[in-house]
Protein backbone atom coordinates (compact mmCIF):
# COMPACT_ATOMS: atom_id res chain seq x y z
CA UNK A 1 0.00 0.00 0.00
CA UNK A 2 2.98 2.25 0.44
CA UNK A 3 3.33 2.72 -3.56
CA UNK A 4 -0.40 4.07 -3.60
CA UNK A 5 0.16 6.30 -0.61
CA UNK A 6 3.15 8.03 -1.97
CA UNK A 7 1.42 7.84 -5.35
CA UNK A 8 -1.73 9.20 -3.77
CA UNK A 9 0.23 12.75 -2.50
CA UNK A 10 1.07 13.30 -5.99
CA UNK A 11 -0.69 16.11 -7.54
CA UNK A 12 0.43 14.41 -11.28
CA UNK A 13 2.31 11.01 -12.10
CA UNK A 14 4.11 10.30 -15.43
CA UNK A 15 1.94 7.55 -17.31
CA UNK A 16 3.20 5.71 -19.91
CA UNK A 17 1.03 4.00 -22.06
CA UNK A 18 2.05 1.40 -25.39
CA UNK A 19 1.48 2.08 -28.76
CA UNK A 20 1.02 -0.32 -31.58
CA UNK A 21 4.45 -0.65 -32.37
CA UNK A 22 5.30 -1.35 -28.98
CA UNK A 23 6.60 2.35 -27.99
CA UNK A 24 6.09 3.87 -25.21
CA UNK A 25 4.85 7.43 -24.84
CA UNK A 26 5.32 9.22 -21.37
CA UNK A 27 2.17 11.36 -20.53
CA UNK A 28 1.64 13.20 -17.32
CA UNK A 29 -1.92 12.72 -15.96
CA UNK A 30 -3.53 14.32 -12.73
CA UNK A 31 -3.77 11.51 -10.08
CA UNK A 32 -5.99 11.53 -6.25
CA UNK A 33 -6.83 8.56 -4.08
CA UNK A 34 -10.43 7.30 -3.51
CA UNK A 35 -9.82 5.37 -0.53
CA UNK A 36 -7.78 2.33 -1.19
CA UNK A 37 -7.85 3.02 -5.06
CA UNK A 38 -5.26 5.07 -7.09
CA UNK A 39 -7.68 7.48 -10.05
CA UNK A 40 -6.53 9.20 -12.92
CA UNK A 41 -8.12 12.26 -14.83
CA UNK A 42 -7.75 12.61 -18.34
CA UNK A 43 -9.77 13.84 -21.30
CA UNK A 44 -11.94 10.50 -22.14
CA UNK A 45 -10.86 10.88 -26.25
CA UNK A 46 -7.36 11.80 -25.65
CA UNK A 47 -4.66 9.47 -27.07
CA UNK A 48 -3.87 7.79 -23.88
CA UNK A 49 -7.06 6.92 -23.33
CA UNK A 50 -6.85 5.16 -27.15
CA UNK A 51 -3.83 3.11 -26.44
CA UNK A 52 -5.29 2.50 -22.96
CA UNK A 53 -8.45 0.64 -24.74
CA UNK A 54 -6.39 -1.09 -27.11
CA UNK A 55 -3.51 -1.84 -24.59
CA UNK A 56 -4.16 -1.92 -20.97
CA UNK A 57 -0.18 -2.44 -19.80
CA UNK A 58 1.16 0.87 -18.38
CA UNK A 59 4.35 1.61 -16.78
Amino acid sequence: MAAIDDLGKARYVNLETFRKNGTGVQTPVWVGRDGNELVIFTNGDSYKVKRLRRNSKIR
